[in-house]
């Protein structure tokens, strides 16, 4: 299974957020938030990115 990972930006409020987005065979979109602040997202390859951004 080959996955394809890379970094990305979203704007909150007057933040932007920083994450790291995997795209692989994976039934849901998961949200990981770890321990020193780094936020990771995983989704399938059909999830369009806007939904995933938004």
């Amino acid at each position: 299974m080959k996955y394809i990972s890379k970094t990305r930006q979203v704007q909150c409020d007057k933040r932007v957020l920083e994450y790291t987005l995997t795209i692989k065979e994976v039934k849901n979109i998961n949200l990981r938030i770890k321990a020193d602040g780094k936020i990771y997202v995983s989704a399938n390859k059909q999830v369009p990115i806007y939904y995933i951004d938004n």
